[in-house]
């Protein structure tokens, strides 16, 4: 179902990739996180990419939807991103 290089990353910045490689249904707590991180980044600058955070699929980055409103974090991932945190427990 994943890679040894399955992972999630972002690129808020020209100065930073930060990447998880998905293991355990940790990935959900990570995936969190680097929402946040990212948006911050973002946020602040300088040289601003992406506030999103993207799956790291067979060769290909599949963006993993977000949006937070009112200090609400709301994220919308593919459903083959559910199935695989499903699988691992997540």
């Amino acid at each position: 179902m994943m890679g040894a290089r399955a992972r999630i990353s972002l690129m808020a910045s020209g100065g930073a990739v930060l990447t998880f490689q998905i293991r355990t249904a940790e990935v959900v707590l990570a995936r969190q996180q680097m929402i946040l991180i990212a948006r911050g980044m973002y946020d602040d600058g300088p040289g601003s990419i992406t506030p999103n955070v993207y799956w790291y699929k067979e060769g290909k980055l599949v963006l993993l939807p977000s949006e937070l409103k009112d200090q609400q974090l709301n994220v919308s991932p593919p459903e083959e991103f559910v199935e695989l945190r499903n699988a691992l427990g997540g």
